[in-house]
């Protein structure tokens, strides 16, 4: 049924994405996508201490946090309380300190993510450590392993010149760059993982490790038990980035947003435009398969969870692993 459904899906998408964008969807969802905003409820009584009023009087429209506040009323008895962007459960509930609005708010962990992406990597891979050192070691051999063979063997797509959909905005220069980021079980990243996870999830309390990808202006890709993740989930996340972005709307792609201290715009302004030629699709590239991978989405492979966006979704996640995939220049190490 999902391969007749993909069939389909593949239809409609050849049909209307002929003159598709044919730039990376890591980097159009830096350039384009605006990060979702959560919801911060404080209570009276916590806004009264003078740490929380200060954060108050300086979270306008002029804060770099995709973070809206609202203050509650004296009388409300509701504590103050953390959402997700368009979620009706809290994230968070409970008496809000400074130490807690910072860890939410303010991580040296979120703003490393974010300083990665600036810089011009693809996608940040974060492995949320499970305090086993031997574990974890073998989950982030794993990792680093693959992500250092596809930066060898992966190329971008070819740029349009003359495509106005396709022109890049001000921002580091464009290249295939991935990295690894290690976050250990402690008290301190617990906020962090929390927004890592996404609504729903048990893995920012599992025992285990596990992975989550970050991409464009801080949004998750997807966050998998480790136990799942292989060789093959690893490349298909990654070539899925690099890939023609074939659906611009950014709530039809998969993934969910981080709260980060970050006005993307500005800091991407600043930086000069990129000048370099748009990178050439190589000739005749030889077509080869990486770690025995066959034509199923990501959402029907062991170790990727099921993706509710439809056929639409899982149809351009592999057309974006298919395309790049034809650039692969190098054989399986």
């Amino acid at each position: 049924m999902t391969r007749r459904l993909l069939v389909a899906s593949l239809g409609l998408i050849g049909i209307g994405g002929l003159e598709a964008c044919t730039i990376p969807v890591f980097r159009y969802a830096l350039d384009r996508w605006a990060p979702d905003r959560y919801r911060l409820e404080v209570a009276a009584r916590d806004a009264a201490d003078p740490e929380i009023a200060r954060f108050l009087r300086n979270s306008g429209a002029t804060s770099p946090l995709n973070l809206d506040v609202k203050r509650l009323p004296p009388e409300a008895a509701e504590p103050s309380r953390l959402f997700a962007p368009g979620a009706e459960t809290p994230l968070w509930e409970g008496a809000l300190q400074p130490a807690t609005l910072a860890a939410w708010t303010d991580s040296p962990f979120a703003n490393e993510v974010s300083r990665r992406l600036l810089s011009g990597e693809s996608s940040v891979w974060i492995l949320a450590e499970s305090g086993d050192p031997a574990a974890d070691a073998k989950v982030a051999a794993l990792i680093e392993n693959r992500l250092r063979y596809l930066e060898q063997v992966a190329q971008l797509p070819a740029i349009d010149p003359d495509d106005p959909d396709s022109q890049l905005g001000p921002g580091p220069a464009l290249a295939v760059k991935f990295s690894l980021l290690r976050l250990p079980a402690t008290a301190a990243t617990a906020s962090f993982r929390r927004l890592l996870a996404g609504t729903g999830s048990d893995l920012a309390t599992s025992n285990e490790p596990w992975i989550a990808a970050v991409y464009g202006r801080g949004r998750v890709l997807g966050a998998w038990r480790a136990a799942s993740v292989g060789d093959e989930q690893i490349e298909q996340g990654c070539l899925f980035l690099l890939g023609a972005c074939s659906c611009r709307v950014k709530n039809l792609n998969p993934g969910w947003d981080l709260l980060l201290p970050v006005d993307w715009d500005a800091r991407l302004q600043a930086m000069t435009p990129p000048d370099a030629p748009a990178p050439e699709a190589p000739p005749d590239p030889e077509m080869v398969r990486i770690s025995g991978r066959s034509d199923s989405p990501p959402s029907a492979t062991p170790g990727w969870p099921g993706y509710a966006g439809g056929g639409a979704v899982l149809a351009g996640f592999l057309l974006a692993g298919l395309s790049i995939r034809r650039q692969i220049l190098a054989r399986r190490p």
